[in-house]
């Protein structure tokens, strides 16, 4: 098993958390930060796994979605710790789909550069993960920048939001 702690900031400043917890069966995501005017923005995804394979993802209070039958190089943009130790010295290329209607959204590379892994779309940078081994100890989300922390208590210090990341990772 393996939890990930990150802060989320916007414009350089503090604003939540991302946080990853993944296993040999699931990968749980959630993402919450403040938004312009004080809103909270949440973002959860839930799979379901065998090994690699993605079997089932789950965005949100959505229903379950079938990925058992998608190709193996295809998946949903969520799955990216998944991907990221695939990418040694040589580009990977996958397929990414939608993890609302698992609709295929187009031809994604992730190129190491460096410590970094950039992944491309259509020739456009769309994120940017610093890494130390395996594990992305930055993230760029195109804007947006998550830093790996110690605890969940570290990675909402100063956000004015409180660490929920655990209250949905089973199902």
């Amino acid at each position: 098993m393996c939890e990930l702690f990150y802060n989320f900031k916007l414009d350089g400043a503090q604003r939540g958390y991302s946080y990853l917890h993944i296993d040999n069966t699931s990968l749980y995501s959630h993402t919450e930060f403040l938004v312009e005017g004080g809103e909270t923005y949440s973002n959860v995804f839930r799979l379901r796994l065998d090994g690699e394979r993605i079997l089932a993802c789950k965005h949100g209070e959505r229903d379950w979605l079938d990925f058992s039958n998608q190709p193996i190089n295809h998946y949903p943009g969520c799955a990216y710790p998944l991907l990221l130790p695939k990418v040694k010295s040589q580009p990977y290329k996958y397929t990414q789909i939608s993890e609302d209607s698992g609709r295929v959204l187009g031809g994604y590379e992730l190129h190491p550069i460096g410590q970094e892994i950039v992944e491309l779309c259509d020739g456009q940078v769309s994120r940017r993960f610093t890494m130390n081994g395996n594990v992305p100890i930055q993230i760029d989300w195109g804007g947006a920048i998550s830093e790996l922390c110690e605890t969940a208590d570290e990675s909402v210090a100063g956000s004015g939001i409180v660490f929920m990341g655990r209250r949905c990772n089973s199902e």
